[in-house]
């Protein structure tokens, strides 16, 4: 099991999956304001961008290329 830092967090795979699946369970456009710009940071710091849905990534105005 890899953990990932996020946060001061530790994230396993398990964890990150959740938060994935937080963010499609009723859309991300539905998210508080706060709740998005987290979700935006977890995307950036996990970077593999490429397996999110268009439309997680449109909500969060984030492209498809892994950000630097």
């Amino acid at each position: 099991m890899v953990h990932s830092n996020f946060l001061g967090m530790k994230l396993s795979d398990e964890e990150q999956a959740a938060l994935i699946l937080w963010a499609k369970e009723d859309g991300i456009e539905k998210k508080s304001v706060m709740m998005r710009r987290i979700f935006r940071m977890a995307l950036r710091h996990f970077a593999p961008v490429k397996i999110f849905p268009p439309q997680i990534l449109d909500a969060l105005n984030l492209s498809r290329e892994v950000e630097s």
